[in-house]
């Protein structure tokens, strides 16, 4: 999270001094939640990959390009991302796949 956070205040400095501005440019802090349970962990996967399809953006998860939705369903393509790890909760692919396409009730949105 510091790295990520010397990231944004950068960048924010830099923008400021180009245009002559004061202040922040993001929100004050980022909002955290422990993950600890796999049914929120599942829950969580599920929500952020179909963040595109419920904001209207696409129809279908797979047609949104910026996902690493794609990365989990085609296994034979190198990624850097840690699938095994995530994979383990689905059996198969095709399991993981109609997962992300079932209705899920995103009870843990309040996050405060």
């Amino acid at each position: 999270m510091k790295q990520f956070s010397n990231l944004l205040n950068a960048y924010a400095k830099a923008y400021n001094k180009r245009y002559n501005r004061k202040g922040s440019l993001f929100l004050d802090y980022l909002k955290r939640k422990r993950i600890n349970d796999e049914k929120y962990f599942i829950k969580l996967l599920h929500y952020i990959h179909n963040n595109p399809v419920n904001h209207g953006f696409v129809e279908d998860i797979g047609k949104w390009k910026y996902s690493s939705y794609h990365s989990y369903i085609n296994l034979a393509k190198e990624s850097k991302i840690e699938r095994t790890e995530m994979m383990q909760y689905f059996e198969t692919v095709n399991n993981f796949i109609e997962y992300h396409k079932s209705n899920i009730e995103y009870d843990f949105l309040s996050i405060e």
